[in-house]
C-alpha cells in the first residue's frame, strides 16, 4: 500500500504529459518553408547557372574550330603562287572566302600547253577546242573536278577539268564552261596562249572556300564537274560571316579591285583578311537572358605569312 502510494506521488508530482502547441508547429512549419525555398533558389540558379554554360561553351566550341581551321587554311595562302594586280591567292565577296596555293606534292608538276597549230595568237580559244587543252604530258596528275592554273604571258585563269583524254604523247583537257570561277577570270577568257612550247602552262591548285549555306559554315576544298563548290558543313546556327580583306595602306574592304584607278586596293597590294561571324546558341532556355536566343560575336584578323613575304620581295 505504501509503495502504491509513493508511486501515484510520484505521478502528480510530474504532471501530465504535452504536445507541441499550434503556435509551435506553425513556427516550425514557417522555418522549414522559407529553407525550402532558399534551397530551391539555390539549385534553380545553380541550374541556369550550368544550362547558361553549357549553351555559352556550345558556341565557344564551334568558334575556337573555326578560328583554327581559318588559321590553318589561310597559313597556307599563296604557296609558290605569287599575287599579280588583277590575279591573287586570297579573293572575297560577302560571306565567302576563297583561298588558293599549289598542293605541297612532287607530282604536281606544271604541264606545258602545245601551241596553236598556226602561228598567230588567238584570244580566248584553247588549242584544241574552245574550251579544251592540249598538254604535252601522256598522263597529267589531273582528275575531273581538279582546280588548275592556266598561265600565259604573264596572265592568269583559274579552271576546273571536266574531263580528260591521255594518248601516248600528250592528252587533251576540257575545261568546265565558266568566265570566272572563286571571283577570279576562268578558262581563257580574254587570255592569248603564247605560241612558244614553253611560254604556256597549267598547273594544279589547291582551293579553299568557306561560305555560308542554310545557316551553316561550309568549307571546300575540291570542285565539281559543273563549278560548284564540293563542301561540308564545319559549324551550325550561323546568324553572319563576314569577310573583309585588308590592304597595304590599311583599308580594309569588302573586294580587291584592280579595273578601277585606285591602285593600292589590287591583289598585290593585299596583307590580310578580317573575319567576323555571328553564332547562336543550339537552343533558348528560359533560364538564360529570360529565354532570349544567345547570340555571340567572334572577330579575327589574320596576316598570312606568303601575303607578306610576296610583298616584301616585290619592294
Amino acid at each position: 500500500m505504501t509503495q502504491h502510494r509513493r508511486t501515484a506521488g510520484r505521478r502528480r508530482a510530474a504532471g501530465p504529459r504535452r504536445g507541441f502547441t499550434l503556435i509551435e508547429l506553425l513556427m516550425a512549419m514557417v522555418m522549414g518553408l522559407v529553407v525550402l525555398a532558399s534551397a530551391l533558389s539555390i539549385a534553380e540558379g545553380m541550374y541556369a547557372s550550368v544550362a547558361g554554360m553549357r549553351l555559352r561553351d556550345g558556341v565557344g566550341r564551334q568558334a575556337r574550330f573555326i578560328g583554327m581551321s581559318l588559321q590553318r587554311d589561310l597559313s597556307e595562302t599563296g604557296v609558290d603562287l605569287e599575287s599579280m594586280v588583277a590575279f591573287g591567292s586570297l579573293a572575297a565577296r560577302g560571306d565567302t572566302l576563297t583561298i588558293l596555293s599549289v598542293p605541297q606534292d612532287p607530282a604536281a608538276p606544271e604541264y606545258f600547253v602545245a601551241p596553236h597549230a598556226t602561228s598567230a595568237l588567238v584570244t580566248g580559244q584553247g588549242t584544241c577546242g574552245a574550251r579544251c587543252l592540249n598538254l604535252r604530258a601522256s598522263a597529267p596528275q589531273l582528275v575531273p573536278g581538279d582546280l588548275g592554273l592556266l598561265s600565259s604571258l604573264g596572265a592568269n585563269r583559274v579552271f576546273v577539268v571536266a574531263s580528260l583524254v591521255n594518248r601516248a604523247d600528250s592528252s587533251a583537257v576540257t575545261l568546265v564552261a565558266a568566265d570566272s570561277l572563286l571571283f577570279r577570270p576562268a578558262n581563257m577568257r580574254d587570255l592569248k596562249l603564247d605560241r612558244s612550247p614553253t611560254a604556256a602552262y597549267v598547273q594544279r591548285l589547291r582551293p579553299v572556300v568557306y561560305w555560308v549555306q542554310n545557316r551553316q559554315l561550309m568549307r571546300a576544298e575540291r570542285m565539281t564537274v559543273s563549278g560548284a563548290y564540293d563542301g561540308v558543313a564545319i559549324a551550325e546556327n550561323v546568324r553572319a560571316f563576314q569577310v573583309r580583306l585588308v590592304f597595304t595602306d590599311g583599308d580594309v574592304l569588302p573586294a580587291a579591285d584592280p579595273t578601277d584607278a585606285d591602285v593600292t586596293n589590287d591583289y598585290d597590294d593585299l596583307v590580310g583578311v578580317r573575319v567576323v561571324i555571328e553564332l547562336d546558341a543550339e537552343r533558348t532556355d528560359r533560364s538564360v537572358r529570360g529565354g532570349e536566343l544567345l547570340t555571340r560575336r567572334y572577330e579575327w584578323h589574320f596576316t598570312p605569312r606568303n601575303l607578306v613575304y610576296e610583298r616584301n620581295r616585290r619592294l
